[in-house]
């Protein structure tokens, strides 16, 4: 069924985190329909609009971007449905395992209706979220501005969108570790800026970029509240400052550093005998 304002080729990017815990699978999880489970999820928790921010004249395009609560069950919840409104229905235009999703190509300025629906294994589906109403704009917050005419050639051809990003284990207090697949770029890809969902807003935050084996890529965020989840997404830019789309959004917790191990406790020390004609 066409969406109006959606144009064919649209993207709609998804990925996720809750600001609670998300009850998403982890990737590579195959389940097996259990058709003797009757209970759906809940309703996921509450949706909301999340702008991502984008450097002036970046190329994210048109689109808005959702968040939202994850949603329980008594199994597992393994995928959500984003659904928008059409002509007073509902429909479902993308499905995640995580708990954000960005939906792109959409009209400049258009109204967009968006919902969320949870599913389990059994392919229950739960109640639906809040609905949200959005005017679908820059998803780099601001018009692409025009490039200055120059003679000699200018390399206008963003990075590729980095891909399959996913949380990586580090052992640093107060600091996320990420890893996505690298991009490539018709002359070099520069380096990565990682956004970060913080007090409301996404903003740009200090990362640690380093190479991997198998074309993957390590950045280390540091400087976060330990034991807390945040959600992050990743660009690629090259050096004349174009930038890719913007990566799936991905969910970690900044590490707890273990506490130090306890001493174990030695012998009780012997108390002296008494001496004769001594109270205590």
């Amino acid at each position: 069924m066409p969406v109006k304002g959606l144009r064919p080729v649209a993207v709609i990017l998804g990925a996720g985190l809750a600001l609670a815990a998300s009850a998403a699978p982890a990737a590579g999880t195959t389940y097996t329909r259990d058709t003797t489970d009757t209970t759906p999820p809940s309703a996921p928790g509450t949706l909301f609009h999340c702008p991502l921010p984008g450097a002036p004249g970046s190329g994210l395009g048109v689109g808005v971007s959702l968040c939202w609560g994850a949603a329980t069950d008594d199994v597992g919840v393994t995928g959500y449905d984003v659904q928008i409104k059409q002509d007073g229905v509902f429909t479902a235009v993308r499905t995640t395992t995580g708990t954000g999703s960005i939906v792109s190509d959409l009209t400049l300025g258009q109204l967009y209706t968006f919902r969320v629906i949870a599913r389990d294994a059994a392919g229950n589906a739960g109640p639906p979220s809040n609905e949200v109403t959005q005017a679908a704009n820059y998803l780099s917050g601001m018009s692409p501005s025009a490039p200055p005419p120059s003679p000699s050639p200018i390399d206008r051809t963003p990075p590729t969108r980095p891909e399959g990003p996913g949380p990586y284990s580090v052992y640093i207090n107060g600091a996320a570790g990420l890893t996505w697949t690298r991009s490539t770029d018709n002359v070099a890809v520069s380096g990565y800026d990682v956004y970060a969902w913080i007090d409301g807003a996404f903003s740009k935050v200090p990362a640690q970029v380093s190479a991997l084996a198998d074309d993957k890529v390590l950045a280390i965020v540091g400087d976060l509240t330990p034991g807390r989840d945040y959600l992050f997404y990743v660009v690629a830019k090259d050096a004349a400052g174009n930038l890719s789309a913007p990566s799936d959004l991905v969910r970690q917790r900044a590490m707890v550093e273990p506490p130090a191990p306890a001493r174990a406790p030695g012998p009780t020390p012997l108390r002296p005998a008494p001496r004769p004609g001594w109270r205590p």
